[in-house]
């Protein structure tokens, strides 16, 4: 299924990375889903697909057909919405924004929060710190609506996965049964 007629521009909204050796069989095998490009960083593939559930859907049967996943594939990041930013101000309140969509989800949960950069140092110094920083805020969140929820790094109900590449975001929230139904999302490094 080959998206036409998207530029690298429109952005995507799956990134993925190739192990060593294996970007080009990576390229080849994200051009069936949609449209696929390089980046400027090592390993690095950005794809536009139509639908994410979609794309997640048939990748999985295509992965179970010839487990590309784990021979080409460090992860794949699908994300659900889509933003982009110019400074760390926008990127929580864009951040914050979906989290709060979210937090129904997360009552009585555990949860963690990735971001995975590729660019975008000047406008998110500090990943760890970011990440530290956002999580507390979902938690005020989450109190704040009376609902009860914990930090867990090691096995979270729900992980939230935000991508980063150069000025634009993309963000999910996955649960630990969407994580187990599709490993190559390997969020929890």
């Amino acid at each position: 299924m080959q998206t036409e007629n998207i530029s690298e521009e429109v952005g995507w909204n799956v990134l993925a990375s190739a192990k060593e050796g294996k970007f080009q069989d990576a390229l080849h095998v994200l051009h069936k889903f949609g449209h696929a490009w390089s980046t400027n960083f090592y390993n690095v593939i950005a794809l536009k697909v139509v639908d994410i559930d979609t794309f997640l859907n048939e990748f999985k049967q295509f992965n179970r057909r010839h487990s590309y996943a784990d021979q080409v594939f460090s992860r794949i990041a699908p994300a659900k919405k889509i933003f982009h930013f110019s400074n760390i101000e926008e990127f929580e309140n864009e951040v914050e924004a979906y989290m709060r969509t979210r937090t129904g989800d997360l009552n009585l949960n555990t949860f963690c929060l990735r971001i995975h950069r590729h660019g975008s140092e000047q406008e998110i110094p500090s990943r760890q710190s970011e990440e530290r920083f956002l999580a507390k805020k979902l938690l005020e969140k989450l109190w704040e609506k009376d609902m009860n929820a914990d930090v867990d790094f090691d096995a979270p109900d729900f992980v939230l996965d935000i991508e980063t590449l150069n000025g634009q975001a993309g963000i999910s929230l996955w649960s630990k049964n969407e994580l187990k139904d599709a490993p190559f999302i390997n969020v929890i490094k």
